[in-house]
């Protein structure tokens, strides 16, 4: 009996590589993200504590410089929660790329299966027949057919 061979192994073996390689970019993009939302909320604590520190009372060149202050602290979470922003839609398309790989390889995989369970079938097919023919031959020695 010989042994089952898939034609298209090759193509699965690549399948099952760019499948490793999109979770891999799925994994770092989803670590990006965790790193820009934890970055975001050290703003916001830092923001929090200018808000709490400021000093309502000076002159008007040290609220001036306040005012600065806090608009500069507002531009940065802004920039920040756009950064956040990216990174959970870049992680989406990552993941979205992940999910489009794992169903290619499970099609593959699929077919596979298919193919070797037909290789089976077929095997076992040739296998009675030659069990049949071996059975006949016997019977027609035995009584002189």
């Amino acid at each position: 009996m010989a042994k089952f061979q898939f034609r298209l192994e090759r193509i699965l073996d690549v399948k099952k590589i760019r499948e490793e390689l999109r979770q891999r970019d799925w994994v770092e993009a989803m670590r990006e993200t965790e790193r820009q939302a934890a970055l975001e909320q050290q703003i916001r604590q830092e923001q929090i504590l200018f808000r709490e520190q400021r000093n309502q009372k000076g002159s008007v060149g040290e609220l001036k410089i306040e005012a600065e202050l806090a608009g500069g602290m507002r531009r940065k979470v802004k920039k920040q929660t756009a950064q956040v922003a990216f990174a959970r839609q870049t992680e989406l398309k990552k993941k979205g790329e992940l999910i489009d790989a794992m169903r290619e390889r499970k099609v593959m995989e699929k077919l596979r299966e298919k193919k070797q369970d037909e290789y089976l079938l077929e095997e076992r097919r040739t296998e009675n027949k030659l069990i049949d023919e071996m059975a006949g031959n016997r019977f027609r020695q035995k009584f002189g057919l």
